[in-house]
């Protein structure tokens, strides 16, 4: 079963898409800030992170290039609701598997979870 960290600052949203995941019959845990995903990610490695973007504190971004040094072969995909063309390129050069704009559709985090995890 693939492991999952879903990081978002929105309580709502986070375990909406945490219990999606389980839906799916993957393994979700969640964090509502960078940096308690950080703590995580130390401890125990993950398949696929599903962050959001714009957070306090650390970014989205900040948080997948520091994940890179942790565990590069977790896969990320990346949610937000304002995704400038700087982000995008950011996003890529950081090698996020998908950008999806909020709000997002159980069909499209599907598509890009099956995506990052080659399902």
């Amino acid at each position: 079963m693939a492991s999952v960290l879903v990081v978002d600052d929105d309580s709502a949203i986070r375990g909406a898409t945490q219990r999606f995941l389980k839906v799916l019959g993957l393994s979700a845990e969640s964090a509502e800030s960078a940096e308690a995903a950080l703590e995580m990610l130390a401890r125990r490695p993950y398949e696929l992170v599903i962050t959001d973007l714009q957070m306090q504190g650390l970014s989205g971004l900040d948080l997948v290039e520091r994940l890179t040094a942790l565990s590069p072969s977790t896969r990320c995909v990346l949610v937000s609701g304002a995704v400038l063309p700087e982000d995008l390129s950011r996003a890529e050069s950081l090698g996020v598997v998908q950008v999806l704009e909020k709000p997002f559709s159980f069909a499209a985090l599907a598509s890009a979870v099956g995506a990052a995890l080659r399902v």
